[in-house]
């Protein structure tokens, strides 16, 4: 799981930007911080807080292949 915050800065290659939706449950605009990747055993997770369209997924997919030096 990557980490997301409100807090803007410098979008580095490792920080996606995330509009805020209703679709994605986000108030505000945010950065998916795609180097503060963590591990979350399954049975913690509650439900779905919203979803980010495809493109922002491939956007997200092709920035953590870079981080761990899998492309």
């Amino acid at each position: 799981m990557c980490l997301i915050t409100s807090h803007l800065e410098d979008a580095s290659l490792f920080r996606i930007p995330v509009p805020a939706e209703r679709t994605n449950g986000l108030k505000l605009e945010s950065l998916t911080m795609v180097d503060k990747v963590i591990a979350i055993p399954k049975d913690k997770i509650a439900g779905c807080a919203g979803a980010l369209p495809a493109s922002a997924l491939n956007e997200i997919d092709h920035a953590l292949r870079l981080w761990l030096e899998l492309a």
